[in-house]
């Protein structure tokens, strides 16, 4: 008789946890700048005792701006190769037609 009476009974409805989160633009702006900050101290302590320790990392730093320089030169001279080519078929196609 009980399974007979269970079959008209609602179901609880299924719960759930909802955690709001706020996002807080200046406060992410605010922490990445502090360990940016942190992180150039902690530097300084451990390079105490050469004193071209920012030296050294401004070159690693410019070294890596001319290795993009150059990769940057050689994209460069590709496209241009490719479009003379490509300038050059044109001319030969257009030549015979």
């Amino acid at each position: 008789m009980s399974g007979f009476l269970g079959a008209f009974k609602t179901r609880k409805p299924k719960q759930f946890n909802f955690v709001s989160r706020y996002y807080d633009e200046k406060k992410e702006r605010l922490q990445r700048a502090e360990s940016r900050i942190q992180r150039q101290i902690e530097f300084q302590k451990s390079n105490a005792d050469s004193p071209d320790g920012f030296r050294n990392e401004r070159v690693q730093f410019n070294w890596q701006r001319t290795d993009r320089l150059a990769q940057q030169k050689k994209s460069n001279q590709r496209i241009l190769i490719i479009i003379g080519i490509l300038a050059a078929i044109v001319y030969v196609a257009l030549q015979y037609v």
